[in-house]
């Protein structure tokens, strides 16, 4: 209460400014996010050694940045990334983008393990937009339980089922995926497009 009167007393004093901004920096909330630590270079997969997890204010993470550095692994640089620079989905090689690892199954097993409680069941969502016409690409779903009479009938309900096939519309973040709003994966394509 003490500290809340001091910056208060700051901030109707003259330097009103300052005293802003030392205390929007104690309120804003803040993440985690993936940093090269080191300059990459394109083709090189990332690791350890050269990613690290850096606390980054909400209002600086892109929406397309990594919360978890395990998710690139095995995975390629696609470009050339300079040291400090925030990762996201758009450094990795396009074709990295769409595969399959190990831990994408480990975090599914891990996720299918956990028996939902009563009356939920478990969906798969977008965390970030899908184009229409764009593959799926695995680090951009992620599962959570819903009520059952929430649950869509045609529920896609493991990421690995939906990796890689193609949004016939446009697929909202928060949204369930359904089977309706994929492309089977006998079609590569949507008409109209090259």
């Amino acid at each position: 209460m003490m500290i809340l009167y001091f910056l208060l007393l700051l901030v109707s004093s003259g330097d009103s400014v300052y005293a802003q901004s030392q205390t929007e920096r104690f309120l804003v909330p803040t993440g985690r996010i993936v940093f090269a630590k080191k300059n990459i270079r394109a083709g090189e997969l990332f690791t350890r050694s050269n990613l690290e997890m850096r606390l980054t204010t909400q209002d600086k993470i892109p929406p397309d940045s990594f919360t978890r550095m395990e998710a690139l692994f095995e995975r390629r640089a696609g470009y050339r990334i300079r040291k400090n620079q925030i990762v996201s989905t758009f450094e990795i090689k396009p074709i990295d983008r769409l595969s399959w690892t190990s831990y994408d199954e480990s975090s599914e097993r891990e996720i299918l393990k956990q028996k939902p409680r009563a009356g939920y069941g478990l969906v798969v969502y977008a965390m970030r937009d899908i184009p229409a016409g764009w593959p799926v690409e695995p680090m951009i779903l992620d599962a959570k339980q819903i009520e059952l009479s929430k649950i869509p009938k045609d529920a896609v309900t493991s990421a690995k089922k939906a990796t890689g096939r193609i949004a016939k519309y446009g697929i909202s973040q928060g949204q369930i995926l359904t089977e309706h709003d994929l492309l089977p994966r006998k079609n590569r394509r949507l008409k109209g497009r090259s």
